[in-house]
């Protein structure tokens, strides 16, 4: 759901997130980790659980990272 506008979220009978709504396309889904302001836009502020942070960072290597079988992107 990258790059697009976040109209409602969808959650399943156990009010356990089940799908992320942009428009008339769904993303089924079992978990949810965003910004809280996509919550807070679509009502479900009592809704939100913080359990940490999100880094965003590029980083530059000359080797693959160790532990991830060697791919060529993480």
């Amino acid at each position: 759901m990258l790059n697009k506008k976040i109209t409602k979220f969808e959650f399943d009978e156990e009010g356990k997130v089940s799908g992320v709504w942009s428009g008339e396309e769904c993303a089924k889904t079992k978990m949810v980790i965003c910004s809280p302001k996509y919550m807070i836009t679509a009502g479900l502020k009592d809704k939100i659980v913080r359990k940490g942070s999100i880094i965003r960072c590029i980083c530059i290597l000359d080797a693959t990272i160790p532990n991830t079988k060697d791919v060529p992107a993480c």
